[in-house]
């Protein structure tokens, strides 16, 4: 019972947390993303600041071979560019990733005139993915921090729907863990009743028995 609590007061606190992720993310997308843009930094900061600690324990003869010391401060340069530039690295996330959607709409506008080409019938459906694909990546390329700043609404959304429905779904898998307790304790109880019933009506004839025998 007391493991249960626990695991239920967990869950709860996970939900009510990702409910007000949810709410920051969809209230101040900018300022979340220039603090992810900070997080991300100072995680480079702290890998670079290992590498460079890896690269002075080791033996002269096995750092010889290898790059900590460069992969450290390339790692650290990389963090102060983006602490600098971190509204700059934001925008460039979506760039990319229009780039990489729109090529892949281009590949799948290939395919679709090469089905046409041989008659095949689902040409039109890939034609519809591609310019589905191209437009998105348009979308991207054009409004890079607009984009990324719904996107981060929609995780917003997300974060506040799965908390919500973790609450939900523990309201109700707390109550039928309940009733199925209620229902067994019940039924325990009746096993218990038929069970003493039995060993009287087992005892009733011997008395008799013996009452019997003893006039």
């Amino acid at each position: 019972m007391i493991v249960e609590k626990r695991m239920k007061t967990k869950l709860l606190l996970l939900s009510v947390l990702g409910i007000l992720i949810g709410i920051v993310l969809i209230a101040f997308p900018e300022t979340t993303m220039i603090t992810v843009g900070y997080v991300f930094a100072g995680c480079l900061i702290i890998l670079g600041i290992v590498y460079i600690i890896a690269y002075f324990k080791k033996d002269i003869m096995e750092a010889y071979y290898q790059h900590d010391l460069v992969i450290g401060l390339v790692l650290i340069l990389i963090a102060v560019c983006s602490i600098l530039k971190v509204v700059m690295l934001i925008e460039l996330i979506p760039v990319i990733m229009g780039i990489l959607v729109f090529t892949n709409g281009i590949i799948k506008l290939q395919h679709a005139i090469d089905l046409k080409r041989a008659n095949f019938r689902g040409w039109v459906y890939v034609l519809v993915f591609a310019s589905l694909c191209m437009v998105i990546g348009i979308i991207l390329l054009a409004e890079p921090f607009e984009t990324i700043k719904l996107f981060m609404r929609l995780i917003g959304v997300g974060f506040v729907f799965g908390g919500i429905t973790d609450i939900i779904t523990l309201y109700f898998l707390t109550k039928c863990i309940k009733d199925i307790r209620e229902k067994r304790a019940v039924a325990d109880e009746y096993d218990e009743r038929t069970k003493k019933n039995d060993e009287n009506d087992k005892e009733e004839p011997q008395k008799d028995t013996k009452e019997k025998e003893s006039e």
